[in-house]
């Protein structure tokens, strides 16, 4: 995970510095004047490319979706891309539009540790986005395996305060104009009815949904940049049967925060532990 600036890093004291002189601006101009210029230019005189914006928390499923989109042929699977831009225009365009030759570029980038507070901040460009959210049980299950492959280590406290957040900020998202919610348990029940509805919601050449995908041509799949995990390696579809027989403790947690119960019954998130053959 990228570790933000603080106050006492040098980093920092010199962008300040640089900012108060009034250099910064500069500077910042300088460096976007190229790609301000060749985004003006491919906006204006070059055939429009489409934005599609995946909000989630990791391991909400956010890679998954990408694959099973990318089997449209007007959708290419590219890795994960870093899309909360503070820029003009058509720098952003620009940036977004060299991506993938593809008319419809999903740009997927979920909240990560050092962020999630102030996630998602949005792009100066036309998008449309996919609010995709998971039940925050399977999500920190999820998120503990991930952790021990990044050697980074979070309580249960720490992890369910950041599915919280972030998804209490996805709340005053999902209603916005050209936005579509997914629930990622929805997503595994009913893949083809969901990706159907997700390619007309795109506009999409392709009409019919789908529950396999490809591996992606151009990189592979890993920890830091996707998924790394052996499920996505599959190629279809997966519903598992979990046993959460020793999650007692992550259970009572989450149930007894009101807060979490409200964001579920917001979004219609459902109590997975409650349908669990093994409580």
């Amino acid at each position: 995970m990228d570790e933000t600036q603080t106050s006492t890093t040098p980093g920092y004291r010199i962008k300040l510095f640089l900012k108060k002189a009034g250099v910064f601006l500069i500077v910042k101009a300088l460096y976007s004047f190229p790609g301000t210029l060749s985004g003006f230019i491919k906006y204006h005189f070059y055939k429009k490319k489409q934005f599609i914006l995946i909000l989630s928390t990791m391991r909400s499923g956010s890679t998954l979706l990408k694959a099973l989109l990318s089997n449209a042929p007007d959708i290419e699977q590219i890795p994960e891309a870093f899309f909360q831009i503070d820029n003009n225009k058509y720098f952003t365009y620009n940036k977004f539009y060299k991506l993938s030759s593809s008319d419809v570029i999903v740009l997927k980038e979920p909240s990560h540790y050092p962020s999630f507070r102030n996630y998602p901040q949005f792009p100066n460009v036309e998008f449309k986005t996919i609010t995709l959210v998971r039940n925050p049980l399977d999500t920190i299950i999820s998120l503990r395996k991930m952790n021990k492959e990044l050697n980074t280590f979070l309580s249960d406290e720490e992890l369910l305060n950041y599915w919280l957040i972030t998804t209490e900020n996805l709340i005053n998202k999902k209603n916005r104009v050209n936005n579509i919610t997914v629930i990622y348990e929805n997503l595994i029940e009913r893949p083809v009815e969901i990706t159907k509805e997700l390619f007309k919601f795109i506009g999409s050449v392709k009409k019919e949904g789908v529950d396999t995908y490809s591996r992606p041509e151009k990189y592979k799949w890993e920890w830091k940049k996707d998924d790394g995990g052996d499920v996505i390696k599959s190629l279809r579809v997966q519903k598992v049967e979990k046993d959460y027989s020793n999650e007692k403790s992550l259970i009572n947690l989450i149930c007894q925060n009101q807060r979490v119960l409200n964001v579920m019954k917001e979004f219609g998130i459902p109590q997975v532990w409650n349908k669990s053959k093994n409580k």
